[in-house]
């Protein structure tokens, strides 16, 4: 009997204005607990997370389009300062072929093509050359073409034709030399 008067007080206090407001607050509480709880979770990983990008040198902005157009163009200038000019290129040209020679190798006249990169302001001389020798020779020379400090690449390497000895090989290289 006890339990039906304290239900009927309750379902009469539901009914008035006071207890409305009551729920509706109680209700909020909840909401904005849980949603501070979820939120602030979430924005201490991406505290964390920008810390950790900043100790480890990276940048925080991420993948802000107008950061990353502007750092582009930036490592863009950087790499392009750090390019040979066109007379120190010809110099590092005249020394690959020079160090062919003393190798021993024979290189025959070769086809220079020079291309331009506009937008990015490089260029670039495309040289094919023909070499022949033994294969110790023509590997050293691999090597040394590696090893340079200019920007020079090899672009391709084709074996064209060996003796019936199998001591004297020809292969043809395509190199790039880029420049400002």
């Amino acid at each position: 009997m006890a339990f039906a008067v304290y239900r009927k007080s309750v379902l009469a206090w539901l009914r008035t204005p006071a207890a409305a407001v009551t729920v509706i607050s109680a209700v909020l509480l909840l909401v904005n607990a849980v949603f501070s709880f979820t939120v602030a979770a979430s924005q201490d990983r991406d505290v964390s997370l920008i810390k950790f990008r900043k100790g480890q040198g990276g940048d925080w902005r991420g993948n802000d389009p107008v950061f990353m157009f502007s750092k582009a163009s930036e490592d863009l200038d950087t790499f392009r300062s750090r390019l040979p000019d066109e007379e120190a290129v010809n110099k590092t040209l005249s020394a690959i072929y020079a160090e062919g020679k003393r190798l021993g190798l024979k290189i025959t006249k070769g086809t220079y093509k020079s291309d331009t990169i506009k937008k990015a302001r490089i260029s670039r001389y495309v040289v094919t050359l023909p070499v022949e020798g033994g294969y110790a020779h023509i590997k050293r020379f691999i090597a040394y073409l590696d090893a340079t400090s200019e920007m020079v690449v090899i672009e391709d390497m084709a074996l064209t034709k060996g003796s019936a000895s199998g001591s004297v090989i020809t292969i043809q290289l395509s190199l790039s030399a880029y420049y400002r």
